[in-house]
């Protein structure tokens, strides 16, 4: 065999390369670990003058978030330029007043920033106090670019938005340059069902369409060849910094240089080789990056492209040859759909914990309008320069959005279009991963059955490793600001909650997140304490993500602002609504929630009124008795729990009134309880640690065991010892 000296410094060269990605990918898991050790857990808010130099800016519907390097750390602040007195691009050097803590990795949300945006401090703008433009030649032109890119976003965001009606705007955008859109919302979650997210996120597949978008388009340009790749360079990394220079462009775009490099050079392209240099680049870039959700999904579903695909695509070639030309492309479709999911699977059900069967079908439809759409997309945006145009070309896109949506929503509606599943452990996913490769190793020596019996035993491994565990009682209570969630979980594996947090947003990053983390598939019940926003605001959007059975709410259901419309679309999505107008019981397993309706139509206020005619709910769990009186006084719950022989010491009891009244905190039920918990904004009032247990702190889960109940919190893991009570003869709680 004859030996080329290209092979004896290409072969070296590939050896270093993957050595070099293995030891960052070692360094990143360590860094990543201490960071997250050393990282403080629920520090509460401070207002400080951040003064540093702005790094990255990002836009969309909720405003701009800037991301500041100060003193080492780096800041993520948000907030709305025309509110807050400015606005700033990377480059500048800022000085910025805003209210923030330390990035808490026991929060989704800040655990995300933490990770993909590498921010070490989280937090909201008050005001812009200077922006100050770089003096340094290098930093202008670049933050001239970062100018001229937000103009260029901005004037498409409103193009689009003139011209096309919601959501057909928001997919449009979501779609083509990664613009973030509130009314996308309930249509992402269709294509969520649908096993087709991916259709709405900015990926390698917009990085490469722009790319032999331009690489047509420069062909008629008289220019040697030499220069017309590069020109198609260019483009490819000022639409990856449109669409912001998240993971998945950025490994596109980082992939298609490689190739652009390798033309010009003349060599043959690697792909695996160019994926490890994406990763390595990435990683060296931001180490925390490994742990962030795009970066594990873009990369695992480029490595089973790379690996599976084209050996079966070989393997289906004398059958794809004699089919006719569509019924080829959807083979070849759903060949690439399968080789993209082998490594993925996984990674979904670890941070999506769901799974969805109909997938394979529903990409052969969203990836062809998707890319028809993006395409529409992009000849819209034509109407910039050529305003003519404008009407034609948003009529296509509306239309084709239309019949996306349409497709999906059908999809998602289909029995068991979406499956809840438990995360899969740790050494299940690396053991499906070593199992899959080698599937891979025998699909290449054309060991078929040896092949498809590996990747049985894979998905068995990965089955094991999601069983679910033996499902104990436990109370937790979850970290929604001002306002109260509480999970109860009965040893029968139902669960069901106690009001559920104020925003929208304390569905999505905290609550959903927590519910099917821990494998809950619904919710048999959700009570409703009372009618201010801070108690029922997320259960809406809670409920498009973890169905609710039925909801209890009190028979004094004033008219709060959206309260009753939320009801009736609840009713509408299949809940069940019971109006409590007499004491209640709600069977939970191994327990009883008794839910106690309280009346006083003295109260002329009508704020006060919510409180004084709420929901007092009494939980008898594994024996342990909990109080959740919601914004009600002790003094006036602990008779009504006497009443419904609910005496003596209280297991765990939940501060009312978020902890802000003295009366509350003195009183001999307080002192007595073995658990105390109060709201996470409780630390504002001066109630600290030695008092109550605050989910400032994060998640605190209170796990009842046959013979001793202990409460600790997720981020930290200390533990209290709380001996359950003994239960009497009609299932309460005795002394």
């Amino acid at each position: 065999m004859r030996i080329r000296s290209r092979d004896l410094i290409e072969r070296p060269l590939g050896v270093l390369l993957f050595a070099a990605l293995a030891a960052c990918i070692v360094f990143a898991m360590i860094a990543t670990c201490i960071e997250l050790e050393a990282q403080p857990r629920g520090s509460p808010l401070t207002t400080t003058v951040v003064r540093g130099r702005v790094v990255r800016r990002d836009a969309s519907h909720r405003g701009v978030e800037w991301m500041v390097s100060a003193n080492g750390r780096r800041m993520h602040l948000s907030g709305i330029p025309r509110f807050v007195g400015g606005d700033a691009f990377p480059g500048d050097d800022v000085a910025i007043e805003a209210v923030g803590r330390p990035a808490d990795p026991g929060s989704p949300y800040e655990r995300h920033l933490f990770t993909a945006r590498r921010a070490d401090w989280v937090g909201r703008v008050v005001e812009v106090r200077a922006a100050r433009p770089p003096t340094e030649p290098v930093a202008g032109a670049v933050r001239e670019l970062h100018r001229l890119i937000a103009r260029m976003r901005d004037a498409m965001v409103a193009l689009v938005e003139d011209t096309l009606p919601p959501p057909h705007d928001a997919m449009v955008l979501q779609l083509s340059i990664g613009y973030r859109a509130r009314e996308t919302a309930g249509v992402a979650e269709w294509f969520r069902d649908a096993g087709v997210i991916h259709v709405l996120v900015v990926s390698g597949l917009h990085v490469a369409l722009i790319y032999a978008l331009i690489d047509v388009l420069v062909r008629f340009l008289p220019v040697p060849y030499a220069v017309r790749i590069p020109i198609g360079i260019v483009f490819v990394w000022v639409y990856a910094l449109l669409a912001g220079l998240t993971p998945p462009v950025t490994r596109a775009a980082f992939m298609v240089t490689c190739l652009a490099a390798a033309r010009l050079s003349g060599r043959d392209y690697a792909s695996l080789h160019a994926l490890a240099f994406a990763a390595v680049v990435i990683l060296i870039e931001n180490h925390r990056a490994l742990y962030s959700t795009s970066f594990q999904l873009s990369f695992g579903a480029c490595l089973g492209l790379i690996l599976f695909y084209p050996v079966l695509h070989r393997a289906a070639k004398p059958l794809t040859d004699r089919a006719p030309r569509p019924a080829a492309y959807a083979a070849d479709l759903l060949l690439a759909t399968v080789s993209a999911q082998v490594f993925t699977i996984p990674l979904v059900m670890l941070h999506f914990h769901r799974i969805s069967p109909v997938g394979f079908v529903a990409n052969l439809f969203a990836v062809p309008l998707g890319t028809l759409l993006l395409w529409c997309g992009f000849a819209l945006y034509l109407a910039l320069v050529a305003p003519v145009l404008t009407g034609p070309l948003a009529a296509a896109a509306h239309g084709v959005s239309h019949v996306l949506v349409g497709a999906m929503e059908l999809f998602a509606k289909l029995p068991c279009a979406s499956v809840t599943v438990p995360a899969p452990a740790g050494w299940a996913i690396v053991g499906y991963g070593i199992l899959a490769l080698t599937s891979r190793w025998a699909l290449g020596r054309g060991r078929w059955w040896g092949s498809a019996g590996t990747l049985v035993v894979a998905a068995l491994v990965l089955g094991l490793g999601t069983r679910t565990r033996g499902v104990r009682s436990a109370v937790s209570f979850l970290p929604v600001g001002l306002g109260d969630a509480v999970v109860v979980h009965a040893a029968d594996g139902t669960a069901c909650m106690v009001d559920c947090g104020g925003e929208p947003r304390d569905a999505e990053q905290v609550i959903a997140p927590y519910l099917l983390r821990g494998g809950v598939r619904e919710l048999s019940a959700v009570v409703i304490t009372h009618a201010h926003i801070n108690h029922y605001g997320a259960l809406e959007e809670l409920s498009r993500m973890v169905p609710v059975r039925r909801l209890y709410m009190s028979d004094f259901a004033a008219d709060a602002p959206g309260y009753r419309a939320m009801l009736a679309r609840m009713v509408r999505t299949g809940t069940r609504i019971t109006v409590v107008s007499r004491p209640t019981d709600v069977p939970l397993g191994d327990g009883m929630l008794r839910l106690v309706p309280l009346w006083d139509d003295t109260e002329a206020d009508e704020l006060a009124a919510r409180d004084s005619n709420a929901l007092v709910a009494l939980l008898n769990l594994g024996g342990a008795t909990c109080l959740f009186s919601a914004d009600v006084p002790l003094e006036r719950t602990i008779p009504v729990a006497a009443q419904h022989d609910f005496t003596g010491r209280w297991d765990i009891l939940l501060i009312p009134r978020h902890g802000r009244n003295a009366a509350d905190t003195r009183h001999p039920a307080c002192r007595s309880a073995r658990v105390r918990v109060v709201s996470s904004d409780a630390r504002a009032a001066g109630l600290h640690r030695g008092a109550a247990v605050g989910t400032t702190d994060g998640v605190i889960s209170v796990a009842i065991r046959p013979g001793s109940a202990t409460a600790h919190r997720d981020t930290e893991g200390w533990r209290i010892r709380v001996p359950p009570a003994s239960l009497g003869p009609h299932g309460t709680a005795s002394r």
